[in-house]
């Protein structure tokens, strides 16, 4: 506009043309639009060639903001194989008896526990029984009939009290995950005694835990419906921050909820108990292969690896990301700012500045396509 008021105003108006021109082509924002985009295009091809899944630019950037990270514990931080590692009867029951009747009821489910329970029995070779009316109660445990019997299975401080509940405590101090088996056929259910069940973490859980942090990350939290003892147990060992245990579905929401009160959070979860929190968390991340379908759906970012460092991988990159979108967006700023200072003083010709466009289109393009390497390695934990 005022190179064109100069035109009309002063004694030689082509040399105003001129310039209105050459501001016109100076001032086509074309390094500032592709700024951004290209940035996130090659950092989502960098992560798929990694094995993760990242859907959209923005789970991408909000990544790049998290400072809390949640991990759920059975199946994302331990190796989601549990087995049973101890069988305490109750009263007159035999060992045989408890897992004959605790396999009965658990063949009926998929969970992971209910699997192991299965498995150690078939090993013992002890028979497992048709069981009906099966019902599941999330984050609690299970219940079916054994012929006449009304059997339940679940947490320990939602089927015991007493001595009882106090066996399920000591043997949780060592790590291990109790469960309760009582029968309920009666007004008066009668405790059959306890299995418990151990899931080691992953091999790389620790040094996992150790590269999210040295990537930016302030708070680790684990969330889980597992026992107290055996949840902080597990906790201990691999170096996290806080540890929430004994959660329904519900309840590991509402955490998230109350994590985003002190900044971005990211849920990392592969159960269908783990969808509610995965869909309240800034980004949800569903973890390996083995993750649900309602977890898939329900993340932002799905991680086809089995191993942690890819949560690592794709904290790293989003940031990297971030960085250079900002690296983008000002060198964009400053190339056109300083052309068209000197292209209102008409030091700047027509094609210096075509080649100053084209030059910041291209300086930008360039820069966001490092990103297809990757972020740098250097967060690696090495011991």
């Amino acid at each position: 506009v005022l190179a064109l008021g100069g035109a009309l105003l002063a004694d030689n108006p082509g040399n105003w043309v001129y310039r209105a021109l050459v501001l016109l082509v100076i001032a086509c924002p074309c390094a500032l639009v592709i700024s951004t985009p290209v940035s996130i295009v090659s950092a989502i091809g960098a992560a798929t060639k990694r094995g993760i899944l990242i859907k959209g630019g923005g789970p991408l950037e909000q990544l790049g903001r998290v400072t809390t990270l949640a991990f759920d514990k059975t199946g994302t931080l331990t190796v989601g194989k549990p087995a049973v590692v101890a069988v305490e009867p109750f009263g007159d029951v035999t060992e045989t008896d408890l897992l004959s009747i605790a396999a009965s009821v658990d063949a009926l489910s998929e969970h992971p526990i209910a699997r192991a329970v299965v498995e150690r029995a078939h090993q013992e070779g002890i028979a497992v029984v048709p069981a009906t009316g099966f019902v599941a109660t999330a984050g609690r445990g299970v219940e079916a009939n054994l012929g006449e019997r009304r059997i339940r299975i679940g947490a320990p401080d939602w089927l015991l009290t007493g001595d009882e509940l106090a066996s399920a405590d000591t043997l949780a101090e060592s790590g291990i995950t109790p469960f309760a088996v009582v029968d309920e056929s009666n007004n008066a259910p009668v405790p059959l005694g306890l299995i418990g069940v151990s899931d080691r973490p992953r091999p790389e859980a620790h040094n996992a835990i150790a590269d999210v942090r040295h990537v930016g990350i302030a708070r680790v939290v684990m969330l889980t419906g597992d026992h107290r003892v055996a949840a902080h147990a597990i906790g201990n060992q691999i170096g996290v921050d806080d540890v929430r245990a004994g959660l329904l579905p519900q309840d590991k929401a509402a955490a998230i909820t109350g994590l985003r009160a002190d900044g971005p959070v990211a849920m990392v979860g592969d159960g269908i108990n783990d969808a509610p929190a995965l869909a309240l968390a800034d980004v949800g991340i569903a973890m390996g292969r083995g993750a649900t379908d309602v977890a898939l759906e329900t993340a932002d970012v799905a991680l086809m690896r089995e191993d942690l460092g890819a949560v690592t991988e794709a904290i790293a990159l989003s940031r990297r990301t971030l960085e250079i979108i900002r690296q983008n967006v000002t060198v964009s700023f400053l190339i056109k700012a300083l052309a068209l200072g000197l292209g209102v003083a008409g030091y700047v010709s027509l094609w210096i500045a075509v080649a100053a466009d084209v030059g910041a289109s291209l300086l930008v393009t360039l820069n966001g396509l490092r990103l297809l390497r990757g972020a740098p390695r250097d967060h690696k934990h090495s011991d």
